[in-house]
C-alpha cells in the first residue's frame, strides 16, 4: 500500500485509485488480528448457515413455490422458531390477527 500513498495519480488508473481509497478508509474495519484476540468470528460461514437454515431448508423444497409475501411470512416464523421465540411470536399473531 505504501506506493499507493506516495503518488497514486501517476501509478494507477482511476478505477484502481478508487479501490485503493475504499480499502484505505476501511483499514480499521479489517483489523482481523484484533477481532480474533477478542474471540470474534471472522468469515461469512455463520451467515451462510443461517440463510441455509432459514431459507433453503424451508422454502426450497421439491415442488415448493412461494409468493414474496408468503416467503416473507414463512421466513419470519422460521426465524422465530430457530431463535426460541415461537410461542411469543404465535401469541402476538393470534392477539393481533
Amino acid at each position: 500500500m505504501e506506493p499507493l500513498r506516495t503518488s497514486p495519480e501517476t501509478l494507477l488508473p482511476a478505477a484502481a485509485q478508487k479501490l485503493s481509497n475504499y480499502i484505505r478508509t476501511r483499514l480499521a474495519e479489517t483489523d482481523y488480528p484484533r477481532y480474533r484476540s477478542r474471540g470474534w468470528t471472522i468469515g461469512s460461514g455463520m451467515v451462510e448457515s443461517s440463510a441455509k437454515q432459514l431459507v433453503g431448508l424451508r422454502l426450497k423444497g421439491p415442488g415448493m413455490h412461494w409468493s414474496r409475501a408468503g416467503a416473507t411470512a414463512v421466513t419470519a416464523l422460521r426465524c422465530a422458531h430457530l431463535n426460541g421465540h415461537w410461542h411469543q411470536t404465535w401469541q402476538n399473531l393470534t392477539l393481533t390477527g
